[in-house]
């Protein structure tokens, strides 16, 4: 994929162009993780979260790869997928084990 870039560079490609080639390389290589993992587990459910995923065309295009692939996407809405969703998460392990 880097290699890629370098030639699209060096030959002009569009930005755009080329930052639609990378989340979509990107996006194929997760779901080829999630087929493997899928193969060795059996498990059919796939939870989309993480950094990477506030990125709306990637978080986009993985979720409709995985769906075709038919997969049950798992895709957090009310809280966001970055670290303030992780923080989320440890405030209420703190809040339960502070009523314990």
């Amino acid at each position: 994929m880097i290699i890629e870039i370098i030639f699209d560079l060096r030959h002009n490609t569009a930005r755009g162009i080329i930052a639609a080639k990378f989340h979509n390389t990107l996006a194929a290589a997760l779901l080829k993780l999630a087929v493997c993992a899928r193969k060795k587990t059996g498990i059919e459910t796939v939870a989309v979260s993480g950094g990477c995923l506030c990125n709306r065309y990637l978080a986009n295009r993985l979720i409709n790869l995985l769906h075709k692939n038919k997969f049950h996407v798992l895709f957090n809405i009310d809280v966001p997928a970055n670290d303030s969703g992780v923080s989320l998460g440890q405030a209420a392990i703190a809040a339960c084990k502070i009523k314990l």
